[in-house]
């Protein structure tokens, strides 16, 4: 028992000096060396934990023949290894990981700045009727089968990044009620902009994906890993994202939402289309929403036996007209007292008109 206790501290104290040698390295001036270098050395540390989990598991076995007064000697020695090796293994873990992220995830774009944005201008419950339309419901239902993407289409103007906010407001609140591990998903998004050079193209949507993927699947930064030490931390050419991000969702239900999918400029559209349709065809446990001007243009999205919605000026209106009702009420009483009733409903009236659906 003693040799094998002497055994397994050295092994302790190698594991260490490993981690002493990564972390001083970390804090000094070469701290993006012992970045690059640490995939190999969390192979070492890795191997030294292995070592130590067998030694644990040996000296367990004999704790089961030992008598009273063994157990006695030994019992602060295992209680010691065991707050180690959690110690060990947490220092392990959270510096890999966000090494890993920082690596896979560059340009941290703020996805969730650009979400809340179109958010905010949603006015009362305005596109409450997609939530309530029966495509909305048949797509979002457990019981539909992935593949099938939702397109919602419309003119410039007529609300679809709102819209688009408004969808996975409701995902997420879906997916923060349920309680069946068998039907959890996660969802993820993106919004395209022309008016945002940061958001509009390709690769800021594969960095956000897999940035979402990981915070919600944990093992997930094991292929991340991989991909590292393959590439020698070096930049991943748009393949190696597009690989990761289906091995990512491979493992989950995902409800994935992109906004704009032809906001991007010309050259990056058949690119994205590509992309998105590989993924329906490979992950059959995700569902794709997405907006575009003229749905026409993304033929392979565009399916058949998909959902659809045309965002048409009837449907608009209704939403301007709750938007106009909703102002003139929060005016003061004396303001509304004096408008009218009449008044008020021909302000409103005029709105609508104007806006010809925009």
């Amino acid at each position: 028992m003693q040799q094998l206790l002497d055994t397994c501290e050295k092994t302790l104290k190698d594991l260490e000096t490993l981690l002493k040698t990564q972390d001083t390295a970390a804090q000094g001036n070469r701290k993006w060396t012992s970045t690059l270098s640490w995939p190999l050395k969390q192979k070492d540390a890795r191997a030294l934990l292995d070592d130590v989990m067998r030694h644990k598991t040996s000296i367990s076995l004999l704790l089961l023949r030992a008598s009273r007064s063994d157990l006695h000697d030994v019992a602060n020695d295992i209680a010691d290894l065991s707050g180690i090796l959690t110690s060990f293994h947490n220092m392990l873990r959270s510096q890999s990981d966000a090494d890993l992220l920082r690596w896979i995830c560059p340009l941290n774009v703020m996805y969730r700045d650009a979400h809340e944005a179109a958010l905010g201008k949603r006015f009362g419950t305005t596109g409450a009727w997609l939530l309530r339309s029966a495509e909305y419901t048949r797509w979002v239902s457990v019981s539909d089968s992935g593949g099938q993407p939702f397109c919602l289409h419309g003119m410039s103007g007529a609300g679809k990044s709102v819209l688009c906010s408004v969808v996975v407001q409701d995902l997420l609140q879906r997916a923060a009620a349920e309680d069946d591990e068998q039907v959890k998903f996660v969802v993820c998004y993106f919004h395209f902009s022309m008016k945002d050079a940061t958001r509009n193209y390709l690769a800021a949507m594969y960095d956000t994906l897999v940035r979402q993927l990981l915070q919600s699947c944990r093992v997930g930064f094991a292929d991340v890993a991989d991909l590292a030490v393959r590439l020698n931390f070096g930049h991943p050419p748009r393949n190696d994202y597009a690989s990761l991000c289906k091995r990512l969702l491979s493992r989950r239900r995902v409800f994935l939402a992109v906004d704009g999918v032809d906001s991007l400029e010309c050259r990056e559209v058949e690119k994205l289309e590509a992309f998105l349709d590989e993924l329906l065809s490979s992950c059959l446990n995700l569902k794709l929403f997405f907006t575009t001007r003229v749905p026409s243009q993304l033929g392979r999205l565009h399916r058949q036996n998909g959902y659809d919605v045309r965002l048409t000026k009837e449907l608009v209106e209704h939403d301007i007209r709750a938007f106009a009702d909703g102002q003139i009420r929060g005016m003061d009483e004396e303001s509304r007292n004096a408008m009218g009733e009449s008044l008020q409903q021909l302000v409103i009236d005029r709105i609508v008109e104007k806006s010809a659906g925009l």
